[in-house]
């Protein structure tokens, strides 16, 4: 049997199938997948948009505190598309925006843009927002916006504790287009229904603040314009207020072709708006309230210079306040702003107080105050030329400003002063385009004073801000001035900055006149120089001052021609000045001339100086001068001082005295200025503080001192060394002086001194310390050769030999010699001082005619008080704590000799001496009362003598003792009856 198949395999006895049928499942099936890929594509927005929506939100909250909720969503491809209810929630939960969104269909965007590329003009319909929002801000923390925005810290690491991925993938999407975009119309507009603003520094009476109703629309139509509108209301408590603007653009503007000055035109104001609000928002901490009062007004205005171009914008900027109107006309062109018009732009304005006080105020000294009428200072500002390059491709060489700040014044109140009225006040900067630069600043006030300042630079304006101008290292001016201004104002001005010394050199009410300029001689090296008078005084100064410090300019004069009243020359002289010397009363001013010859001081450490001062006509007088009737009259004195940092202080002092009379002296320390200085300065202590020596000796240089006198008045040397008149007693009218002092400080000094004259001669070496000449040892010595003038004889020998009176040098006889050695002599010792006194003396009269105490003619001859010529030898004293004690002193009275010895207090001025007379040469009274006794008495029996009291009246007598162990020692009745005969003759009963 056959396969009833056919050779395809089917059976022989099929039938055919009918096509139909599949045709019909299979546009079946095509249709379903066509449907429901037509149903994808449909609600692919829907699907897809709102999911990729979540998962963007999803992202950012866990990126941020707070939270985003995703409200309504419709995506679509030819339908508008919304976003409604889109909030951000602060971390509490609380609402701080929330948005409404609505823009065209995809497609219509899509074939905008696909429009745009080929250069046609796209419309991409209109796109609308809708927005509230409510910022909380206070100043201890961030605001809700920033709480709600701020890294979240439900950020999750990976599984792996790796990094969470980017959001974006780590992948940029390139948004910008090569081909040029053709002209788009559209109508973007943002409403903001309501902005809330709450903070506690905001004094809103409680209510709102903000702005409500605010739309703001941008159209762009197909021939490449824009229209940019604003309209709305802002809030403060129950004030409100319109903002609106009306601007129209190329709208090249929006992608960066073109500068939107350059193209603008139109409108723009608000009112009344709240400076406070303004502050807080710009974190200005109330500056423009106080600048501006409580409210301000803006207002613009731009609009091309001619009909049809745009190569030049007016503008027109107004700002209105209380009591201020600025009124600014400009014009933009080429990336300069530029003023417009011929005439200066001017504008009054009115600084409150407040303002003052922020920035002036707070900055005077204290006691300093400004008075201003009504609190406000009126203030005139003048804007002459302007040019500002407003980006960085403008021509800065092009800028140019002219602008002048001025006011009426106002009143400089100072504690305990009288008000200073200052008339006018004058700022101006001017630089123009080529130069020069110029700032310049006036000041004047109701008595006719000015002060004035003027920096100039030739430079124009885009030099002046390069680096070079600000390196200094350009030619530039300064000069300031003033003229007219009493010294009494300056102080007032400028209290406790040392202004007020300038007095000491003129009368307070003297007018200052200064000049001051400074020039650049390099980098960091400016050249100063300065002139100024002040009644009779000027100086004249030429400085070059640098990094390093000051020196004297080359070339330059440095030198102050002062007059100098009684009370600045006291000042001067310190509060001890040497011997009590002081300004004599009724002297006019002394006349002086100070001349820098030398500087260059470094500004930490020392230099060199070198500085000599002149001064003529110079009174002094002293408590010693004014009781002599002597004053210290000098014509001239210079005196000059050399420091230098590696070697001794050097000064010398030339001196000429009215009515004759010289005196040069110099003076050389014995350590180095910076050696002295380093030594003052101290170690220093870990709180930075200068450990200074309590005594100020231990750290001070000692010094050399040498002075030579020539025809020197000894009435002035006397005076002043408070001798009384003994030097002129001693030396006569004019005197030499030779000196050197050795170790000398302001305690005192080693001296080795001569004073010479024709009568007499006086060498001194020793110690002058705390007010003592001392001596010891072989070295010191004070020795005198001199005449025997009276006071010579009355004040010095008189209290060495008080038992000699009428002392004089015999004709023949040489002068007096007296050493003094083993000394300590208080100067100018008198009264109770002399208690002090010691000394040992060697005290050489030679050949006298002198007579001994009157009182003592009862035991010699009436005789005794005529001078008779007498030879004294070598006597040596010594005296301790002001008693002289003179152990043997022999004198021959009429032929006989006598020894005195005892003391004499220089205090009290008494006197205790013992004298030895040999019975043979009793004469007198006392000898003719034992005349009877003799024959009975050995003629060599010493009788001593006893003198006391006061040289002027001497008590003198026999002991009592005496007499008995001479009667008892006689051993004869009839010599006991004799002597004692006589003596009761002499004596009485007694």
């Amino acid at each position: 049997m056959t396969d009833p198949r056919t050779h395809d395999g089917a059976p022989a006895d099929t039938a055919p199938p009918r096509r139909g049928r599949w045709l019909r499942r299979g546009c079946g099936c095509g249709a379903f997948l066509f449907g429901a890929f037509v149903t994808l594509v449909a609600f692919a927005p829907l699907l897809f948009g709102r999911y990729a929506l979540e998962s963007a939100i999803a992202d950012t909250n866990r990126s941020i505190a707070g939270e985003l909720e995703l409200g309504e969503v419709a995506f679509s491809w030819t339908g508008t598309q919304r976003l409604h209810g889109l909030r951000l929630r602060d971390p509490e939960g609380r609402t701080v925006a929330e948005l409404d969104v609505e823009v065209p269909s995809i497609f219509q965007v899509l074939g905008a843009l696909a429009s745009a590329e080929e250069g046609d003009p796209a419309d991409l319909g209109t796109w609308k927002a809708t927005a509230e929002l409510a910022l909380v801000t206070s100043p201890e923390g961030p605001s809700n916006i920033e709480r709600a925005l701020a890294p979240s810290t439900r950020a999750s690491k990976t599984v792996g504790g790796g990094d969470a991925p980017d959001a974006g993938g780590g992948r940029e999407v390139d948004v910008s287009y090569d081909t040029p975009l053709g002209p788009i119309q559209a109508l973007v507009q943002l409403e903001v229904k309501h902005f809330g603003w709450s903070d506690p520094r905001l004094d809103a009476g409680g209510r709102a603040v903000g702005v409500k109703d605010l739309v703001a629309r941008l159209v762009l139509t197909a021939d490449g314009k824009a229209r940019f509108t604003l309209d709305g209301e802002h809030l403060y408590g129950t004030d409100h207020g319109p903002v609106a603007a009306d601007l129209t653009f190329e709208q090249s503007v929006l992608f960066g072709a073109s500068a939107f000055l350059a193209s603008a035109r139109g409108s723009a104001r608000i009112e009344a708006v709240p400076t406070t609000l303004i502050d807080l928002w710009t974190r200005s901490e109330g500056e423009l309230h106080e600048a501006l009062g409580d409210r301000l007004t803006l207002e613009a205005d731009f609009a091309p210079e001619s009909a049809g171009s745009d190569d030049a914008v007016r503008v027109d900027v107004a700002l209105l306040a209380d009591g201020q109107d600025v009124r600014f006309a400009g014009r933009v062109a080429d990336g300069m702003l530029t003023a417009r018009g011929d005439a200066p732009q001017v504008w009054s304005l009115s600084v409150p107080r407040a303002l003052v006080d922020r920035y002036l105020t707070d900055a005077l000294p204290d006691g300093v105050a400004l008075e201003l009428d009504g609190g406000v200072v009126p203030v005139e500002v003048e804007l002459a030329r302007l040019a500002l390059p407003l980006d960085g491709e403008a021509d800065a060489s092009r800028a140019d400003l002219r602008v002048s700040l001025a006011s009426p014044g106002f009143r400089v109140k100072q504690d305990g002063a009288a008000a200073i009225e200052v008339t006018s006040v004058r700022v101006l900067a001017d630089a123009e385009r080529g130069g020069p630069l110029a700032l310049e600043a006036a000041v004047r006030e109701a008595s006719g004073g000015e002060v004035d300042a003027r920096f100039t630079a030739p430079v124009g304006w885009a030099t002046a801000t390069a680096e070079d101008m600000r390196d200094g290292r350009l030619a530039w001016d300064l000069t300031a001035g003033v003229r007219g201004v009493t010294v009494a104002r300056l102080a007032a001005w400028l209290p406790d900055t040392g202004l007020e010394a300038l007095g000491d050199y003129g009368s307070p009410e003297d007018a200052l006149v200064a000049e001051l300029r400074a020039l650049p001689a390099g980098d960091d090296v400016i050249d100063v120089e300065l002139d100024a008078t002040l009644g009779a005084s000027d100086v004249r100064a030429a400085l070059r001052v640098d990094e390093e410090g000051v020196a004297l300019l080359e070339g330059g004069e440095t030198r102050a021609h002062l007059a100098l009243p009684s009370a600045t020359l006291a000042k001067l002289l310190g509060e001890e000045p040497p011997m009590g010397l002081a300004p004599a009363p009724g002297a006019a001013p002394v006349r002086a001339e100070v001349v820098v010859e030398e500087l260059r001081w470094p500004n930490e450490g020392v230099g060199t100086a070198a500085i000599t001062a002149r001064v003529h006509d110079l009174a002094l007088t002293a408590p010693a001068l004014a009781a002599a009737k002597e004053r210290l009259a000098v014509e001239h004195l210079e005196a000059r001082v050399a420091l230098d940092a590696g070697a001794p202080v050097t000064a010398r002092l030339d001196l000429a005295l009215a009515g004759g009379g010289t005196l040069n002296a110099t003076a050389e320390s014995d350590v180095t200025l910076a050696s002295w200085l380093a030594a003052s300065a101290g170690d220093a202590t870990e709180d930075g503080e200068a450990n200074i020596a309590a005594d100020a000796a231990t750290t001070a240089p000692t010094w050399t001192l040498r002075a030579q006198g020539r025809d020197l008045r000894t009435a002035l040397v006397d005076a002043l060394t408070e001798q009384d008149g003994l030097l002129v007693d001693v030396l006569g009218a004019t005197l030499a002086l030779d000196a050197v002092a050795t170790e000398a400080t302001a305690r005192g000094a080693l001296v080795d001194a001569t004073l010479t004259s024709p009568k007499a001669n006086v060498a001194l070496v020793g110690r002058v310390e705390d007010g003592v000449l001392t001596a010891t040892g072989e070295g010191g010595a004070l020795d005198a050769r001199v005449g025997l003038t009276p006071l010579f004889r009355e004040r010095v020998v008189g209290k060495l030999v008080p038992m000699l009176v009428s002392l004089e040098a015999s004709e023949d006889s040489e002068p007096t010699t007296i050493r003094v050695t083993d000394f300590a002599l208080p100067l100018g010792a008198s009264g109770s001082a002399l208690s002090a006194v010691n000394a040992d003396v060697t005290l050489d009269l030679g050949r006298v005619q002198a007579a001994v105490l009157p009182d003592l003619a009862r035991y010699f001859t009436s005789h005794v008080h005529r001078p008779h010529a007498t030879d004294l030898p070598t006597l040596r004293l010594e005296i301790r704590d002001g008693v002289v004690n003179a152990p043997a002193i022999p004198i021959e009275i009429e032929g006989t000799p006598v020894t005195f010895s005892g003391s004499y207090a220089l205090v009290a001025g008494t006197m205790d001496f013992d004298a030895s007379v040999p019975l043979s040469g009793l004469r007198g009274d006392v000898g003719r009362a034992i005349d009877d006794a003799r024959k009975y008495l050995d003629p060599n029996t010493a009788v001593p003598l006893q003198l006391s009291g006061k040289p002027s009246r001497p008590k003198v007598g026999v002991s009592s003792d005496f007499l008995r162990d001479v009667i008892r020692d006689a051993g004869r009745k009839a010599a006991e009856d004799a002597l004692g005969e006589g003596l009761r003759k002499l004596f009485g009963d007694d």
